[in-house]
């Protein structure tokens, strides 16, 4: 199941499969798109399980 950063370190199970209907129905989600070095920063963020404000582009 996937997780959701909700709060500073917090994580969540997304019971409600927010993150899969954003996926599948990206104009229906308010998620933006970001740049691939936004991305990286993103992923490496959630690989330490940690969060850090993202660098400023």
């Amino acid at each position: 199941m996937d997780e959701m950063l909700v709060d500073v370190d917090t994580w969540h199970p997304d019971t409600r499969r927010m993150l899969d209907r954003a996926i599948r129905f990206p104009l229906d989600s308010d998620l933006e798109e970001i740049s691939d070095a936004a991305a990286s920063e993103i992923f490496a963020m959630v690989a330490r399980r940690e969060y850090t404000p993202l660098t400023r582009r």
